[in-house]
């Protein structure tokens, strides 16, 4: 998917969400979905919110379940 016609837009990363999916084989997917451009376009939706687009990297992590029992740091 190509990025709309627009001009590149500064940003800063508040928060990068991670997602964590228990598979049924056992094995855990960990999922991180990482920005890496984001183009505003001179474009307005129905609702008269601006149209972006945003180019995107996909991280996705394999986890044991032993590997997910001896991790430090998780509650």
């Amino acid at each position: 998917m190509s990025l709309p016609k627009g001009k590149p837009i500064k940003f800063d990363t508040i928060k990068q969400g991670k997602s964590l999916i228990k598979l049924t084989d056992g094995n855990y997917l960990e999922v991180i979905l990482v920005v890496n451009k984001i183009i505003k376009s001179d474009q307005i939706n129905p609702s008269g919110e601006p149209v972006y687009g945003v180019q995107h990297s996909v991280v996705i992590t394999v986890w044991k379940p032993e590997e997910m029992a001896n991790m430090e740091g998780e509650e």
